[in-house]
């Protein structure tokens, strides 16, 4: 089943569905695919869900193959390896042929990993000469994503999220060809996240909603995507965090974070990530942790601008914080509020006070932390200019708010 909240969207290279990897079979035949490239990593293999889609693969006939040691923040290296299997694979698998299909089954990185990939390959070179948007003209075989959390929204994405291995600092490749034909959405398979990582990602799926909710470069079309993505995180979150087998949760998160992941490809991101992703790179946070870190300051920082603030509230209104009859303040404040009370029902302020104590004692710090934010490439969407300056505030707002 088509995911309902895309009615509205114009057709695009992504075909979301809803169901079980079952289906798998039903994905490939009308894609004509013989054989099937996988990649995933060493925890999926671990939980069994790598040798079950393997398994399926090979009922369905397909000659199969594939890489399983994708890293998290993955870099150059893990793009490079896994070209080098597949490399191996073509030659020991399927005739010497390139294979009639990519599958990817995993978290961002792996899913990632497979972009990056397919990028090098129909381009040459190395993942490093595709910073940004490209145009790739070789062939590529076609991408199926299988996301096994609810969170990076990289199933519906022509952009792949790699780290420079010595920095660890983040750069996006993008290009239309490199977007999943298909995107497989199970809820099951997300039964096997620690709660930490569900946590996470699902803190992720909430930043990429009210980042891309306020963009810049947001259409009317990415807005309301990232507001009915919010409005589904908002109602899940904290069910899937309380009830880890609640499968309806857990449906409701990855709709919630393909919607975020379609609006983030039409509208792009904001200072939080900016912010997060020098959070990763200085002290090797989890992505969706730093995201979370961020997020209400810099919601605060935002909703000077009237644009944003008519949307934040926008928002609040509809994920049912607030009356229609109630005062801007009071909806931002009430937005805010709830994204902290996530932050602390995750335990994320955990990490908070780690970022705290390396931080707080030197400023230096905090504009060293500032320096790397500015330079990120999310930071020119966000609906309020920011400067090093303004990331310092920001940064200082976020050590106060838990002081």
């Amino acid at each position: 089943m088509l995911i309902e909240h895309f009615r509205d969207v114009p057709p695009g290279r992504t075909r979301v569905l809803s169901g079980s990897i079952d289906r798998i079979g039903d994905v490939l035949g009308p894609l004509g695919v013989g054989s099937v490239f996988v990649v995933t990593d060493p925890g999926i293999v671990r939980c069994g869900h790598a040798g079950r889609m393997l398994s399926l693969l090979i009922d369905s006939r397909a000659s199969v193959c594939g890489f399983d040691a994708v890293r998290e923040n993955p870099s150059k290296v893990d793009v490079d390896r896994c070209n080098a299997a597949l490399d191996a694979a073509i030659v020991d698998r399927f005739g010497g042929k390139e294979p009639e299909c990519v599958l990817a089954i995993g978290g961002g990185s792996a899913i990632d990993v497979a972009k990056a990939a397919i990028l090098v390959r129909a381009g040459g070179g190395s993942i490093e000469d595709y910073g940004g948007v490209g145009s790739v003209s070789a062939r590529v075989p076609p991408l199926i994503a299988v996301p096994t959390t609810a969170g990076t929204g990289s199933e519906v994405q022509s952009f792949a999220l790699i780290s420079d291995e010595s920095t660890h600092e983040k750069f996006a490749c993008g290009d239309a060809a490199i977007a999943p034909r298909v995107a497989l959405l199970d809820a099951e398979l997300t039964l096997t996240m620690p709660r930490h990582v569900t946590a996470s990602t699902g803190l992720d799926t909430i930043g990429h909603a009210l980042e891309a909710l306020v963009t810049t470069k947001g259409t009317d079309v990415s807005r309301r995507a990232a507001r009915d993505a919010f409005v589904l995180a908002a109602g899940a979150f904290e069910r899937v965090l309380t009830r880890a087998e609640d499968l309806e949760a857990r449906e409701a998160m990855l709709q919630s974070s393909s919607l975020a992941g379609l609006a983030i490809e039409n509208s792009m991101l904001g200072a939080a990530h900016s912010i997060a992703n020098a959070l990763t790179a200085k002290f090797e946070m989890a992505h969706g942790e730093a995201v979370a870190l961020a997020l209400p300051e810099v919601v605060r920082f935002n909703s000077v601008e009237p644009v944003a603030r008519a949307l934040y509230r926008d928002a609040a209104f509809h994920a049912g914080f607030v009356e229609s009859s109630d005062a801007d303040d009071c909806a931002i404040d009430h937005l805010i509020e709830r994204v902290y009370a996530w932050i602390a029902h995750a335990g994320i302020d955990l990490l908070a006070s780690r970022l705290h104590d390396h931080v707080h004692v030197d400023h230096v710090h905090v504009r060293d932390l500032a320096e790397v934010a500015s330079r990120q490439w999310t930071a020119r969407f966000n609906p309020r200019a920011v400067d090093i300056g303004a990331f310092e505030t920001i940064l200082e707002a976020m050590i106060r708010a838990r002081t």
